[in-house]
Formats: structure tokens, C-alpha cells, sequence
């Protein structure tokens, strides 16, 4: 298997760290040729001093003039992530790209017109996709087991500092950008264009920032929401998802936490039983990294040995359906459909 030289720009998205600390990890999978940090970017200094240490920090004009470099990632501040993958785009360069991307529709969709044209991987960093949970959840439904889907409950919660809530500000729909996207992505996946997007973010605990993130979706035969809030006590254990359909239903809480092993689990349902009080089969998937399924597909991707699942055309959908969940869309009655 060729090993292939990866270079990191940007360190202040939230996955950031994780993801290269997960690339150090796999030394069969990936050279670590170093990092960038873009100037429009402040450092992580606790993250320098541990994650990156002993790693060059390179110029994005060193990276450009470095043509063995195999790939990149990009973790930058999220309204920089467009702007530097279509820098990494221009080089030739597959990328893995972590969620959801820019602010800018436009830039987004310029950036999958080159993904296209120049016919180069592409990947997010949309990691439950490569959760064992959500995988048994997929298979299910496209087996037909649960028969036709008529409705999903998706929420991502937790509990962060003021601070933290004030930073929302920088992005329409504020938590729904930033962590419902997850959400978002299950049900686009699952149900396709709705007849009506209702965004209903809104500023709860700070002024600045819609701390209280939500979107609801009509269908026709049920209503599906996605929710991210930043003011629950014990959010992280309760993030769920939960599909219905006409012959059973998945819920699937929570959707991670930590193992014993130090790794992560899922616990899963499956209830195809209409009796009153039905219980359902409970599953604990156990035992799995966050990151290292997910990235070890995108080296296989850039290997040519796997072909994105998710095409472009598909992750230029879902950015305008989040976007349009996040209360920045021109038309909300599904006229937006790709």
C-alpha cells in the first residue's frame, strides 16, 4: 500500500487537532508532511504545543511549490474552508475537506465545479457517516426492512461556554450550521427535498449568536426536524437519531460516547413490533475510532481503490439545504432542489 504525503491547512476548526492526530496515528496510511497556518488565521497555541509539535510549519507557497504532496486537509475557521480548498483544488491536490464548508454559496458551488471538472477526490469530514451505528441504519433502510421512511428526529446537543455561544454569531443559523449540519446530512440523505424548509434558529442565552439551532421539514407523510442547542446539561450523552418508518423503526442514543477502551460506542434499536409497550432490540456497537474509519477511506479514495458514495452533485445539495436551514436561502418551498 503506498503511503501518501498529506499536508494540513488550518488548525482552528473544532476536528482540527483530531484529525491530525489521527494521520500521525495510521504511519502505514500517511506521511505527515506538515502544517499550515493561513494569515488570516489566529494559532491554537495549547494545540501547537502538543498536537503539532515537531512538525514543519509550512507557507501555503511551499505547499504550492511542493509537488510531492499527495493531499491535503483542510480544518481552517469555517467561513475559510471553501476559500482553502479550492487553494489545495488549484494544486492538483485531493481533499478531504472537513464540514459543512463556507458561508458563500457561490464560492461552494465554484469549488465543486473544479472537484468536477478536474475529476479529483473529494471528501467531508461528515464523520458518523462512517459510524457502525448509522451504516446498520443505512442498510436497513435500503433493504426495505423498514419500509418507506416517513419521518426522522435529529438532534446534536450539548453544553458550552458563553464564550462559545457568542461565537455562533459567526455563522447563519448559528448551532445548525455548526453542528446540526450532521443532522441535516441523515435526513437529506434519507428523505430528499422536502415541500417546505422552516428554519427556526434563534438567539436563547447570548444576543449575538443563535445558541438554539433548529429546522423543520415537511414531507408528505410526516414532519422531520434537526436540532442543535449549546445550553443542555448532559446534551452529548442524549444526541439521537431516530428514523420511522412504515415497518420499523431505528433510534440510535447515544449517538457516540466514550467506551471503556477509551474508543467510542453506539447503542441501536431496531422495533418492527406494533404491539403497545414493543422494546425493540437494543445493539451496542463498540470499540470504534471517530475519525480513522473515515479517513482511512479518504486515502483509499486518493489510492483509487474507492469512490466516494457522496458525490459532488450530492454535497452541493446539502450545503444549499443547510444553508437554507439555517434561515439563508432565497426560497424555502423546495424550489432549490439539485
Amino acid at each position: 500500500m503506498r503511503k501518501l504525503r498529506v499536508v494540513q491547512i488550518g488548525v482552528n476548526h473544532d476536528h482540527a487537532s483530531a484529525i491530525f492526530k489521527t494521520m500521525t496515528e495510521m504511519p502505514d496510511v500517511f506521511e505527515v508532511v506538515g502544517y499550515c497556518i493561513p494569515e488570516d488565521e489566529p494559532p491554537r497555541n495549547k494545540e501547537l504545543e502538543s498536537v503539532y509539535e515537531g512538525y514543519p510549519r509550512l507557507t501555503l507557497a511551499q505547499i504550492a511549490a511542493d509537488k510531492s504532496i499527495d493531499c491535503a486537509t483542510i480544518e481552517t475557521f469555517e467561513r475559510n474552508l471553501t476559500k482553502y480548498a479550492i487553494f489545495a483544488l488549484e494544486q492538483g491536490l485531493p481533499i478531504h475537506m472537513d464540514k459543512p464548508g463556507g458561508v458563500d454559496r457561490d464560492e461552494f458551488k465554484k469549488m465543486i465545479g473544479m472537484v468536477k471538472e478536474k475529476n479529483i477526490p473529494f471528501h467531508t469530514g461528515y464523520m458518523y457517516r462512517y459510524n457502525p451505528a448509522i451504516r446498520k441504519m443505512y442498510e436497513l433502510v435500503e433493504s426495505g426492512e423498514l419500509g418507506e421512511i416517513l419521518h426522522v428526529e435529529a438532534q446534536m446537543n450539548c453544553w458550552h461556554k458563553e464564550r462559545k455561544r457568542h461565537w455562533m454569531g459567526n455563522f447563519p443559523g448559528g448551532m445548525l450550521f455548526f453542528l446540526g449540519c450532521h443532522m441535516i446530512d441523515f435526513i437529506y440523505r434519507l428523505q430528499g427535498e422536502p415541500s417546505e424548509v422552516i428554519p427556526l434558529s434563534m438567539p436563547a442565552t447570548v444576543t449575538d449568536g443563535e445558541d438554539f439551532g433548529m429546522a423543520v421539514y415537511k414531507y408528505p407523510k410526516g414532519v422531520s426536524f434537526a436540532k442543535a442547542t449549546d445550553d443542555e446539561c448532559g446534551g452529548f450523552q442524549r444526541r439521537q437519531l431516530v428514523v420511522v418508518g412504515s415497518k420499523g423503526t431505528v433510534e440510535i442514543c447515544p449517538l457516540e460516547s466514550g467506551g471503556d477502551s477509551g474508543l467510542m460506542f453506539s447503542d441501536f434499536t431496531f422495533t418492527n413490533d406494533n404491539a403497545w409497550a414493543a422494546r425493540g432490540e437494543t445493539v451496542r456497537f463498540d470499540g470504534f475510532h471517530r475519525y480513522r474509519t473515515m479517513m482511512s477511506f479518504f486515502a483509499a479514495m486518493v489510492r483509487g481503490e474507492e469512490t466516494n458514495p457522496y458525490t459532488p452533485d450530492y454535497e452541493l445539495a446539502l450545503h444549499d439545504f443547510v444553508m437554507r436551514s439555517c434561515g439563508n436561502g432565497i426560497d424555502n418551498t423546495g424550489s432549490n432542489a439539485q
